[in-house]
């Protein structure tokens, strides 16, 4: 299936930190440098359909464990070519640097996926995702470089990267877009938008595509709950 793998350690929203820094999480693949605020949770939860009727549910917890450290369990199905397979995902981030104290967030994520039908381990992965506000924070650019192991995939490790920024358009609306792959697999695109619902909740409405087979394309709504 051609949708990004889910990443629990990219589960930060806006109040996570002090500031106004925006940041990317839930079905976004360009991982922040954001975590839940200590000792809080933040629930996401999205569903993707591809064209071609494949399908993938998803559901995070997020634990803010201490001030710099957050744990995350996630939960998938995905759908294809109608057979199904069901995830378990064990992730961490540790927060080096905050983007509105010290002016660039970096972070260590690194997360394992379990294949839940035969209890096999069936990627690891880590990587350093780093925020960077420009002028007044209205627009956070987001760099990615990691590493992933994946043994459906000839058991072979890879380099990942993306590229990424959200943009402030209007107060409670933001505009996000993303582009990420790795060393292996053909490039993909994300573009879309965030509405600020209020009382710590947010939706996403998403659409993506493969750079090299825009024929590969999918739509995406999640929403994310903050306590």
């Amino acid at each position: 299936m051609k949708f990004r793998r889910f990443f629990l350690a990219g589960a930060g929203v806006c109040l996570s930190v002090p500031g106004s820094l925006m940041a990317a999480g839930g079905p976004f693949a360009v991982d922040d440098a954001l975590i839940a605020p200590e000792r809080g949770l933040i629930v996401e939860t999205w569903y993707s359909r591809q064209g071609t009727g494949s399908d993938e549910r998803v559901a995070v917890l997020n634990y803010g464990w201490s001030e710099r450290t957050e744990l995350g369990l996630g939960v998938a199905r995905e759908r294809e070519s109608g057979e199904s397979v069901n995830l378990v995902e064990l992730g961490a981030k540790r927060v080096l640097t905050h983007a509105p104290v010290d002016g660039l967030g970096i972070a260590l994520a690194a997360n394992v996926v379990i294949n839940a039908d035969d209890d096999r381990l069936q990627a690891m992965e880590a990587a350093v995702p780093v925020d960077a506000p420009v002028g007044d924070g209205r627009f956070v650019f987001r760099y990615n470089l990691g590493w992933s192991h994946d043994r459906d995939s000839d058991d072979r490790n890879v380099m990942t990267w993306g590229f990424g920024g959200d943009l402030l358009v209007i107060p409670a609306v933001s505009a996000i877009a993303e582009i990420y792959g790795d060393q292996r697999d053909s490039t993909e695109i994300q573009t879309g938008v965030r509405f600020d619902l209020g009382f710590g909740s947010e939706l996403d409405v998403v659409h993506g595509w493969e750079r090299r087979d825009p024929d590969i394309r999918w739509w995406t709504v999640g929403l994310a709950l903050e306590f």
